[in-house]
């Protein structure tokens, strides 16, 4: 998760906090996720998933360091990565779904977590 924004969220705890990331970010900060729920951080997160470490596809060009099978993460379900952590997650499969989505958490009860993987 963002780092920025689950610290917002801790800051500010009757505030909630959207926050954006990718699948890939997402497998370097996923204890941030345990971390929303022990400290009660109201957050919305929305994960973009395009199935790939995009970010170290774009260095590994720059740095001409050839591409490989560790740039595919396609077999991570980020839905049941997040409810493994105890955070409640939907799957959005189009923008209107997203949209409903966010409009719908910060009708919740705070603190609440959700994931939406788009």
């Amino acid at each position: 998760m963002a780092a920025r924004r689950g610290g917002l969220g801790l800051g500010c705890p009757d505030r909630r906090v959207p926050a954006l990331i990718g699948d890939g970010a997402l497998q370097y900060t996923p204890s941030a996720l345990w971390s929303a729920v022990r400290y009660k951080v109201p957050v919305t997160l929305v994960v973009c998933s395009n199935t790939k470490y995009r970010a170290l596809q774009e260095f590994s060009e720059l740095l001409h360091v050839p591409e490989g099978p560790y740039l595919d993460i396609s077999g991570i379900d980020v839905c049941r990565v997040a409810e493994g952590y105890g955070v409640p997650a939907h799957r959005a499969d189009s923008l209107d779904a997203l949209t409903d989505f966010v409009r719908a958490a910060k009708d919740e009860p705070m603190p609440y977590q959700r994931v939406s993987a788009t």
